[in-house]
């Protein structure tokens, strides 16, 4: 395997567990609904529920860094030994591309890939942190006029999970653009 197909194998599989950790956004999403859904919470039980909401997103925001920091260690790596390959000057290959030009074209494409799970990444981070700051203001006030605020809240988290997936799937996209493009070139 050439390192560019190596590069689109680890692009592949990261926009992979992409499409998993989108779904579990897409849980988390049912999960705010049925919070609100379900009415009037005991204090105690709101906590208890929203704890494993954020326990789950850690979980999954874990996960997904996880895949991001493989895919940036092992991008660079795979350059490298494409980039030892390339001919000294410019050249054309029978295709008619010049395989420094492609070189060049791939990185830029995959550090736009990267730079987009990057955004995405802080979005992930900015739902846990409202969900800890439910958590906690819980965990301040354990009474059932905070719990009925922390549900009226919930509409907020709701948009912030939205924005999260919203996320992933321009980053979904990007991967699949990169794909797509290192085929037809």
């Amino acid at each position: 395997m050439t390192p560019r197909q190596s590069l689109m194998a680890e692009v592949a599989s990261f926009q992979q567990e992409l499409q998993d950790v989108r779904q579990h956004y897409l849980q988390l999403l049912d999960s705010k609904k049925q919070l609100v859904a379900h009415g009037q919470w005991e204090p105690q039980h709101l906590h208890l529920h929203i704890q494993q909401q954020r326990t789950y997103l850690e979980q999954t925001i874990q996960r997904y860094q996880v895949s991001l920091s493989k895919l940036e260690h092992r991008g660079p790596e795979l350059f490298d030994n494409w980039r030892t390959q390339l001919p000294d000057a410019l050249s054309t290959e029978v295709s008619g591309i010049d395989p420094n030009l492609a070189y060049i074209h791939s990185h830029a494409r995959f550090d736009s890939t990267v730079s987009s799970a990057h955004y995405a990444d802080a979005t992930l981070q900015e739902l846990l942190s409202r969900l800890k700051n439910s958590e906690q203001y819980l965990e301040r006030n354990p009474n059932p006029r905070a719990a009925s605020e922390v549900v009226k809240q919930t509409e907020r988290l709701e948009r912030a999970t939205y924005r999260a997936v919203t996320a992933l799937e321009q980053v979904e996209k990007a991967t699949q653009a990169y794909l797509e493009l290192e085929q037809a070139s």
